[in-house]
């Protein structure tokens, strides 16, 4: 696959990201969508099982939101 540089993130290639990523890593292999953007991201198994156990306790549960999301919902919240 053939990206241009501005798009690699020398720290994900190297694994030292922690969290979702945008592209595959060493740790980060697991896809998952954003619930609100539908963004695809890649998390490491840890973060896939709490999803995985999200969806089997409650339904209703939001299992996975990026940051980007996260960070917009939070100033809505803080906004009401």
């Amino acid at each position: 696959m053939v990206r241009l540089r501005g798009t690699v993130n020398s720290e994900e290639l190297q694994g030292l990201t922690l969290g979702p990523t945008r592209h595959i890593t060493p740790t980060n292999h697991y896809g998952v969508h954003c619930a609100n953007c539908s963004e695809l991201y890649y998390v490491d198994e840890s973060t896939m099982a709490r999803i995985k156990s999200a969806w089997e306790g409650d339904r209703s549960e939001i299992p996975f939101r990026c940051a980007d999301c996260e960070d917009e919902y939070a100033e809505q919240e803080s906004g009401r």
